[in-house]
């Protein structure tokens, strides 16, 4: 029998509210059992926990020195662009400042690199051996990122081209638009066997890519638009990422009942694609707002997936 194309709808739609749902709500006492091992060496309380999704309100450095050795199967991260020193872009036709916050202000070219050689390392020990990151990041700031990586004795197995079909002009007319961010994806250690579910990248249902054609691998080059408005009910965070992006991602490189951890988390749509495809989530950033965001966002997902059963 002929394999059968998976459909994307349903890869984001996935759930079940039963007994065994993963966004049921847990006790305190009993949170996430499965990586109850994990938690309990952190030791501050969670800021906010239902089930396998998790959130903790603090400086990624001084979490993730307190997890496990080879305890996470994967990381997303999207760390400071530190594009917030004076730089502009346009929005709605208007010139406006790119200030996002105090924690994207640039400390200079060695204090900013330091920065990604200490949270690169720090991701680094408590991957599994087998393990992936994927680093988000414009020109700003990825290549500071992919030495740091590097240095840190990962593996880089790709560089994706995340392409914006409607990128912000730019306003001096004297570059080239940027219409992408680059991504890369590495191993922890050169040796591992990292999870690529190569067979969904290929055959799955996606939106059309750029430059993808039917029954071909899936390439480096994404298309995919920015957050759409209904992402954006509640507020958004600065540099938001799409959910399809981070769907992407994390059915690639994870399996059902993996850990994923996102040491800058934001609005938390790397917790929002793990919930829908039954993976756990780590979620860690200093802000309140935004980890109010996340939850709020969260509580919208596990409403209208309700709603879907009922129909």
């Amino acid at each position: 029998m002929p394999h059968q194309k998976q459909n994307f709808s349903q890869l984001r739609l996935n759930y079940n509210f039963n007994k065994q749902n993963i966004l049921t709500q847990n006790n305190d006492k009993n949170l996430m059992s499965v990586n109850k091992k994990i938690l309990n060496s952190i030791k501050q309380k969670p800021y906010f926990s239902k089930g396998d999704f998790v959130l903790y309100k603090n400086d990624c450095l001084k979490l993730l020195a307190q997890l496990p050795e080879n305890s996470i199967d994967m990381i997303f991260a999207d760390p400071p662009y530190f594009l917030s020193s004076g730089s502009f872009t346009c929005q709605n036709g208007r010139m406006v400042s790119v200030k996002k916050g105090d924690w994207d202000l640039s400390n200079g070219l060695s204090r900013d690199f330091e920065f990604h050689l200490e949270w690169t390392q720090a991701c680094h020990r408590i991957l599994k051996p087998n393990g992936t990151i994927w680093i988000s990041g414009t020109y700003h700031s990825i290549y500071q990122c992919g030495v740091a990586l590097q240095i840190n004795k990962y593996h880089i197995l790709n560089d994706i081209a995340w392409f914006k079909p409607n990128a912000s002009p730019n306003l001096s007319c004297r570059f080239f638009t940027a219409s992408h961010e680059t991504i890369i994806w590495a191993r922890k250690d050169k040796k591992g066997k990292h999870k690529f579910n190569y067979k969904l990248m290929k055959e799955g249902d996606w939106p059309e890519d750029f430059i993808k054609k039917p029954k071909l691998q899936m390439r480096s080059v994404w298309s995919i638009y920015p957050p759409k408005k209904e992402e954006k009910t509640f507020g958004k965070h600065p540099t938001q990422k799409p959910i399809d992006l981070l769907l992407r991602v994390v059915l690639a490189s994870t399996d059902k009942g993996d850990i994923v951890l996102d040491p800058f988390t934001g609005s938390s749509t790397t917790g929002l694609a793990c919930a829908l495809n039954k993976r756990k989530f780590i979620g860690i950033d200093t802000e309140k707002k935004y980890l109010d965001l996340s939850i709020r966002r969260l509580n919208e997902l596990i409403k209208k997936q309700k709603s879907k059963l009922k129909l």
